[in-house]
């Protein structure tokens, strides 16, 4: 089994730097094996053992797998996204809100509109019913009916006065009721 994850990044290789060059890397020292737990047998040490052990000279090496262990950097952290996400949804809220007040405006000036028109529509049809009825009571039949209630007399000659002449043309006769009315 590999003591480096799948998922660790692996380093980029570099190409050996001059010795005393202030850009080679510095290497790392190589990590504890790991203890393992198996217990060892508790004989007395003697002199004479130690002695009598040759020493090899080969490297050590103690599994396949030691040979596959490198350094590895710690993870990036990284940003998380909620202070997006928040401002997104921020944004999203704000322009539902105003949308949702510019249907509302645009709802209440369509209904005032309306209100208006209705309004404009009943004005329109008073002034042409007061129209209609200046018309009529300004017809000469009207007008005659309205001076016999007042109780005028329709003259039987008519005069008119030049202002330019200072002179009165026609024959003035002063009005007088009629027989039957007296």
């Amino acid at each position: 089994m590999s003591a480096v994850p799948s998922y660790a990044p692996r380093p980029a290789s570099r190409p050996a730097a001059a010795s005393g060059s202030a850009t080679a890397p510095q290497r790392m020292p190589r990590p504890a094996p790991p203890r393992t737990s198996t217990p060892r047998p508790s004989a007395p040490r003697s002199s004479t053992s130690r002695a009598s052990a040759p020493r090899s000279t080969a490297p050590r090496t103690t599994a396949p797998e030691a040979a596959r262990l490198r350094l590895v950097r710690a993870p990036v952290h990284t940003r998380t996204r909620v202070p997006f996400v928040s401002l997104c949804m921020g944004i999203l809220g704000v322009a539902l809100l105003a949308s949702l007040l510019l249907n509302t405006t645009m709802a209440q000036a369509s209904y005032r509109q309306h209100a208006l028109t209705n309004e404009m529509a009943s004005l329109t049809r008073s002034i042409q019913e007061s129209q209609a009825a200046l018309d009529t009571a300004a017809s000469p039949k009207q007008l005659a009916r309205a001076a016999k209630k007042l109780g005028m007399v329709q003259a039987p000659d008519i005069a008119f006065l030049s202002i330019e002449d200072a002179k009165v043309l026609g024959n003035p006769k002063p009005a007088q009721l009629p027989e039957s009315e007296q």
